[in-house]
């Protein structure tokens, strides 16, 4: 069976007020709740190790990641990019992101970074005279 462009399998949608799997498997659990956790729990202190590892994940949620500030512009100066990496770096200090998501993070920069120089390059002819070279280097690193 094939679908055609703009056609949904159902036309109607959803009926309203029906309900997901998960939450009709819940309603039927609900009375139930604290002889599950109660039976759980025994097996937990029992030895069963499927039963132990549900306990400890609940006790102990996963980790996750919480949000950081680092802003880099879209055409970054040297020194908005030292800053960018000064920041990655003091965040990965704070314990707010892993050294793994901090290079990834600076390399994925470092490519925009690149990318940017050499399209910039393409718009710009470095003076042939060595003193006026040195002058728009010098202004373009202060930024």
């Amino acid at each position: 069976m094939s679908f055609k462009s703009g056609k949904s399998g159902n036309p109607n949608g959803r009926p309203k007020g029906a309900l997901n799997k998960r939450t009709q498997l819940a309603k039927l659990l609900e009375p139930h709740a604290q002889a599950l956790i109660d039976k759980t729990i025994e097996l937990a202190l029992g030895g069963d190790v499927n039963a132990l590892r549900l306990c400890i994940e609940r006790l102990i949620p996963r980790l996750t990641r919480e949000s950081i500030d680092l802003c880099l512009p879209k055409n970054p100066t040297p020194k908005q990019i030292f800053k960018f990496k000064a920041e990655t770096l003091q965040a990965v200090f704070d314990g707010k992101i892993g050294v793994d998501y901090a290079e990834r993070l600076i390399k994925l920069m470092q490519e925009q970074i690149d990318a940017y120089s050499r399209q910039q390059l393409n718009h710009f002819k470095m003076p042939n005279d060595p003193i006026e070279a040195m002058k728009v280097y010098q202004q373009m690193m202060r930024g």
